[in-house]
């Protein structure tokens, strides 16, 4: 839970968020700053490597300074988006021009769906959670005689300050949704209500940052709360002494809070999960440790430790180094040098491996088909009908995109049941195909498995035709293979010629 001792929490302050808000980023706290690499790690030095007892400042400092992150999470974070996006968001045929065009940049930035969503999908998998916001320029609305005018504060008449709210006049003046994303760190308060018995927004507070000007060169970062319910949006601005005052508010002609939430992970409660995730990040957390103990022991190991009895330095120092004696009148003087069993070194190394191990398959078990037998699970494979955990955070992901469409349709007063829909790649039989093919081929050379059994397994898996002769394949190895060894043999090196002797050819005498 959130520690609030020492500090009266004031809930009449719109920048304060909800104990709940305080008590997931204790959660997410391992895993964001996993996300920013060795960097992020030694900037929270004791929290994820801890001091021994004894150890001076100084030594831990240098012991901190060697340690490198292997980020397997975010790497596996990578892959595993890279695998739902290996092939483009996929629209309708239904879908009309107006909304495929926002399809093609839903920013208003340049990005089309599949790039945006790839980065958002990611966000969902490192938290667990992600959140993006349909929001329109602020602009300011009126109906006369059920028509609709907006207010272009642009226009120097006021008599022309009013203009009909046209399809025209909205492109001309960039008046269009934008879809923003919203991680779980900006989400810092939320209210929600049952509705004709569903769970329904009623209020929730966003929290960011803009880059504005200062001087004539600088630029100075502004904090800002957005905060929208399902009629008004309002912004508050931090002032110059850290108070957060009203800067603007308007009406929010939608008449619901325009927030879509895609969970990935585990329901906790509204906006707060247990992260897919949060297992690899203690596992690569481990890792680190783990890895910062194996180079702290290569680093003594390889320093040369002296053990010397009976040798006098009562004139100086003991200098040792190439083309010097070590001289002494004592008849038992000594001068060894202690070296590390290299017991531990190897230990070390081991549990370094298992823990990479572990956390590779971490990894793939999420696009493994979640199956009990092993007859099941090659069937899963062999077909396309892939029902694994990545599948279904794809299924989410692509409902609440679907869900956003919707939503814009709502601005853009088109018939939400009538704007298309998108969907994401949910196969994932060639990656899994590549991954087997892998672990095959090692068995292979481990000599575990015969050849004919993995070419037997390529095919099956559709590696190779399957239409391919397991018996034609196996001759055309032998005749490479025969092929490579006639090669080679005209290039094999010379003898190397008995003592005495020297490689010069001997010359006939005419």
């Amino acid at each position: 839970m959130a520690d609030n001792s020492g500090a009266e929490r004031s809930t009449s302050k719109v920048e304060t968020p909800l104990e709940a808000y305080e008590d997931f980023m204790t959660v997410l706290d391992p895993l964001d700053t996993l996300m920013q690499g060795t960097r992020g790690m030694v900037a929270k030095s004791t929290t994820y490597l801890p001091q021994e007892e004894e150890e001076e400042t100084t030594s831990y400092n240098n012991r901190l300074a060697r340690t490198k992150l292997v980020n397997f999470f975010k790497q596996t974070i990578n892959k595993l988006g890279g695998a739902v996006f290996s092939k483009p968001v996929s629209l309708s045929e239904d879908m009309p021009k107006e909304m495929e065009k926002i399809m093609e940049n839903v920013d208003n930035n340049g990005k089309d769906i599949t790039r945006w969503s790839l980065g958002v999908f990611k966000d969902a998998l490192h938290r667990g959670i992600t959140h993006f916001l349909i929001d329109y320029p602020q602009v300011n609305l009126k109906t006369v005689k059920g028509v609709t005018y907006f207010e272009d504060k642009e226009e120097t008449d006021a008599e022309k300050r009013w203009k009909p709210w046209t399809k025209k006049n909205e492109e001309g003046k960039g008046l269009r949704p934008n879809w923003v994303p919203i991680q779980a760190d900006m989400l810092i308060g939320w209210r929600t209500e049952i509705v004709q018995g569903k769970v329904t927004l009623t209020q929730i507070r966003i929290k960011e940052q803009t880059e504005e000007p200062d001087g004539d060169y600088g630029q100075r970062t502004v904090n800002r709360i957005r905060v929208f319910t399902p009629k008004t949006w309002e912004i508050w601005v931090e002032n110059e002494e850290g108070v957060y005052e009203e800067d603007s508010r308007g009406t929010n002609n939608l008449g619901y809070v325009p927030l879509v939430s895609v969970y990935l992970g585990e329901k906790v409660r509204e906006m707060v999960v247990n992260p897919p995730l949060e297992g690899l990040a203690d596992l690569n957390i481990t890792h680190w440790q783990s890895t910062s103990d194996q180079r702290n022991i290569l680093h003594y190991a390889r320093l040369v430790i002296y053990f010397g009895k009976g040798i006098d330095t009562k004139n100086g120092k003991l200098v040792i180094g190439p083309n010097r004696f070590i001289l002494s009148d004592e008849p038992e003087a000594d001068l060894k040098v202690v070296e590390h069993s290299g017991h531990s070194i190897g230990a070390g190394r081991q549990d370094i491996i298992d823990i990479e191990k572990q956390m590779v398959m971490f990894g793939l078990t999420m696009m493994m088909p979640k199956t009990g037998t092993a007859t099941a699970t090659e069937r899963a494979i062999d077909s396309s009908e892939n029902d694994s955990a990545l599948k279904s955070y794809a299924l989410s992901m692509e409902d609440g995109l679907n869900e956003a469409i919707k939503m814009t349709a709502d601005y853009m007063q088109m018939d939400r049941e009538k704007v298309g829909t998108v969907s994401l790649h949910t196969d994932f039989q060639s990656f899994l195909a590549d991954v087997e093919a892998k672990i095959l081929m090692e068995a292979k050379e481990k000599r575990i498995i015969p050849r004919k059994i993995v070419i037997d397994e390529f095919i099956r898996r559709g590696i190779l035709k399957e239409d391919s002769d397991p018996i034609e394949i196996e001759a055309m190895l032998e005749a490479e293979l025969m092929d490579e060894e006639t090669f080679t043999a005209g290039f094999e090196e010379p003898a190397t010629p008995a003592p005495g002797q020297n490689n010069r050819p001997v010359m006939e005498e005419e």
